[in-house]
């Protein structure tokens, strides 16, 4: 079972974004405008900035929705893909096939995205690749 949750988690990380933190780049969890959506989401009592009780609201919330929503999704459409023999697990040889297609995803994505070819994505390039997997998803769904 950890393997699985490790080849979720290396899937969902096949093209590598970097940091968030600076706050200059495109919006992402520790961005202003993420804060300004939390502070307006969860500040209860409007005085511009969360209190324990608020904070710990907003906290229980987003641990909710990323309990509930990707991991089982991600690990379900793992399964439909990659789960030849339909026993609901991954073999060795299922996981092998696994990593090879998300080796190929991650050397497509960066052939794509690489635009000054030196081998890795720079801020902007992976801002652009971020950009057009939101958009494909969006679609998508």
């Amino acid at each position: 079972m950890k393997i699985v949750n490790t080849l979720i988690c290396v899937s969902v990380l096949a093209i590598p974004f970097g940091s968030q933190a600076d706050e200059k780049k495109a919006p992402g969890p520790g961005s202003a405008d993420r804060r300004a959506a939390i502070l307006k989401k969860f500040d209860a009592d409007g005085d511009g900035k969360l209190s324990e009780d608020e904070r710990a609201a907003a906290k229980a919330a987003m641990a909710g929705a990323a309990k509930g929503k990707g991991k089982g999704e991600m690990k379900k459409r793992l399964l439909e893909k990659f789960d030849t023999d339909g026993d609901g697990t991954l073999s060795d040889d299922e996981k092998a096939a696994m990593k090879t297609a998300m080796e190929a995803r991650k050397a497509e994505a960066l052939a794509k995205y690489d635009k000054d070819g030196d081998g890795k994505l720079s801020d902007e390039e992976k801002a652009a690749a971020k950009a057009d997997f939101a958009g494909k998803r969006g679609k998508a769904e």
